[in-house]
């Protein structure tokens, strides 16, 4: 990482009437070809602002929409478009649909909408409402309307695959027939096939996959990894990091360290370590804090770190953490390497800043990895950090 961020986005949107204090504002960020895509939403609903900022700190360009959108869908670091949703008002007060807007991320032009691609594409859309069941960062994936039974022979899902637009019809699984489309976890496995998900251990697991055009339920077909990562909780509330084979049994517990009670940061995996967020001690829930490295195909613990227990980022065998309780100043974030849990670089260190992942309905404090950048919210101020050998000056800008 660069020992500075690049840009520092702060947003006048919070001091506005509809908007007088930083929680009232929901800020969600992407990464998007040469820039940072940064929407702002007051809670009130009362309109929305969608930006797209190079990575220079020039503005691209920026839209106000009166009518506010809820979200935005911005795939991979390459995609030249994203997806707007609005929910448009029915006769019933209570009744909304989905309306996707395609928007270009070169001038922030609204370019056309989900249901014209659907009718450009040819692709019989008759049942589809809109509702995204699924998406990745390639694709994105619709069925039809929410409060009514599935029929195989009529209903079907739709596919965007966001490197082109392209969109294409999918049937339902025979398995699915008659349920509620709410009640069948659909998602996307590591590559970007569409399944049928169950969650076991506080994980996503396929039961069917799409393939080669047709349904399948052959494990050997599914891509797992030998050992994934989950949890498993006894009847006390005590919760284990457990290592899961891909018939869905327990391979190893990690006895020794329960998993931190509550929300935020518990575990994450890469390069075949995973590293955990548990408790030297455990009573009455109350949790004396340690981060640990975990060997992911055995169960080991590599290493633990009692003065650190944040991990606010992880990826290719790195973590950036923080101090349990930061003091005097002193305390500072630390760029790691999971497998032995050392500083990867002694002379780099960053002041905690209020980096932190908020919960429980704290929307102005997070940090997160986008396409190789980090991004993190402070009370509605967004630092986004370039890797230091791209990294250009500081530069601060003010967001109408």
């Amino acid at each position: 990482m660069s020992a500075k961020p690049s840009l520092q986005l702060t947003l006048r949107l919070g001091e506005s009437p509809a908007a007088p204090d930083p929680q009232s504002v929901m800020v969600s960020t992407a990464r998007i070809p040469g820039g940072i895509l940064l929407s702002a939403n007051p809670t009130t609903g009362e309109g929305s602002l969608l930006t797209a900022i190079d990575a220079d700190g020039d503005t691209r360009w920026t839209r106000c929409f009166a009518d506010g959108f809820k979200m935005f869908v911005a795939p991979s670091a390459t995609a030249t478009k994203a997806l707007l949703l609005f929910y448009v008002p029915q006769l019933s007060v209570s009744e909304v649909v989905p309306d996707w807007r395609i928007i270009d991320l070169a001038t922030g032009a609204t370019v056309g909408s989900l249901a014209a691609l659907f009718a450009e594409q040819g692709v019989d859309a008759e049942g589809i409402d809109g509702w995204m069941l699924a998406w990745s960062a390639r694709s994105a994936l619709f069925g039809p309307a929410q409060d009514s039974a599935i029929d195989i022979a009529r209903d079907r899902l739709i596919r965007v695959d966001f490197a082109d637009f392209t969109a294409t019809p999918i049937a339902f699984p025979a398995s699915v027939a008659g349920q509620q489309p709410f009640e069948v976890q659909f998602g996307f496995t590591d590559a970007d096939d569409v399944a049928v998900m169950a969650y076991e251990h506080g994980i996503a697991t396929p039961t069917m996959l799409y393939i080669n055009g047709a349904w399948t339920d052959d494990p050997t077909e599914f891509g797992m990894p030998p050992i994934r990562v989950g949890e498993s909780m006894e009847d006390n509330g005590v919760s284990w990091l457990t290592g899961i084979s891909r018939s869905g049994s327990e391979v190893w517990r990690v006895t020794d360290l329960p998993l931190i009670f509550g929300e935020g940061f518990r575990h994450a995996t890469s390069d075949g370590v995973t590293v955990m967020a548990g408790c030297i001690t455990f009573v009455d829930f109350e949790c004396e804090q340690t981060l640990a490295g975990v060997d992911t195909a055995t169960g080991s613990v590599l290493w633990t770190r009692d003065d650190y227990g944040g991990v606010l980022a992880i990826a290719d065998g790195l973590a950036l953490i923080t101090p349990i309780t930061p003091t005097g100043g002193t305390s500072s974030r630390i760029l790691i390497d999971i497998s032995t849990g050392e500083i990867a670089d002694p002379s780099q260190r960053w002041s905690p800043n209020g980096y932190y992942q908020g919960c429980c309905g704290d929307e102005s404090h997070w940090v997160q990895l986008s396409g190789g950048v980090l991004v993190a919210n402070v009370d509605n101020v967004i630092e986004v950090w370039y890797p230091a050998d791209v990294a250009p000056p500081t530069r601060t800008v003010s967001i109408p």
